[in-house]
């Protein structure tokens, strides 16, 4: 079976029927059946006409990374194959397809927080909407208090970090700290050596701390405490004379 030149796969036949799977055709495109039994080839006088695939909707149109993603539509294949899903030029993982919707997982390899998805369906581009990550949030910081010159790693709670370590960013005063790990609600991380830079200077102070997830970030100011006293100060401070 060919619809126009693409090769169909026959699933079922009989004496006088024959069941058989539309090849990945052109949307809004005739096209005349062939059929070849023992060589003898049978062409349809009417045409096969593709419908053209809609996306009349999606929801939710925010999410965070690893949300499932449905476009609501018309005239949709049933096969995966048929359909390329990305946004910014990502690929997106369809889980679920049907004539009436298909849902995918939102990607964590994103450059931006507001993205256009778009649908190559039945080799037709079909514009589904602009799609928005959620602004990252900070709820929590354990260990935010700095007294030793090395200090324990610092946990970051909070909601719509990147899984994926190196999309992420964080910055105490300014300055860029090395991140152990992530998840979607979580950030271990290593305090900067810029803000206890010499163990031999004490340090007591606040500093801001900020995270950045694609091009969005929050800023908790005056979060992070730094009370280190050096060796050298407890000397000096020492009662009696200088020696």
């Amino acid at each position: 079976i060919k619809f126009g030149q693409s090769a169909s796969v026959v699933i079922a036949s009989t004496d006088s029927t024959i069941q058989c799977i539309v090849p990945n055709l052109t949307a809004n495109q005739d096209y005349f059946i062939t059929v070849n039994v023992a060589e003898n080839l049978t062409t349809s006088e009417i045409k096969f006409h593709v419908l053209e695939p809609k996306i009349n909707s999606m929801s939710p149109t925010e999410g965070i990374f690893g949300d499932m993603i449905t476009l609501n539509g018309e005239n949709l294949p049933l096969k995966k194959d048929y359909i390329n899903l990305t946004i910014d030029g990502i690929a997106c993982e369809i889980m679920d397809l049907s004539k009436n919707a298909i849902s995918f997982v939102l990607p964590a390899d994103l450059n931006r927080s507001h993205n256009e998805v778009l649908a190559e369906i039945s080799n037709v581009n079909v514009m589904a909407g602009e799609l928005t990550i959620s602004r990252p949030t900070i709820d929590n910081i354990t260990n935010s208090v700095l007294s030793m010159y090395t200090n324990e790693a610092l946990v970051i709670s909070g909601n719509n970090f990147n899984p994926i370590t190196t999309r992420n960013q964080v910055k105490i005063d300014g300055y860029s700290c090395n991140i152990l790990s992530s998840s979607l609600s979580q950030l271990t991380i290593q305090a900067p050596r810029e803000i206890i830079p010499d163990i031999e200077l004490s340090v007591q102070d606040t500093f801001d701390i900020e995270v950045k997830v694609l091009d969005q970030s929050v800023t908790v100011e005056n979060k992070i405490v730094v009370a280190y006293s050096s060796r050298w100060t407890r000397m000096k401070d020492f009662p009696g004379n200088p020696r």
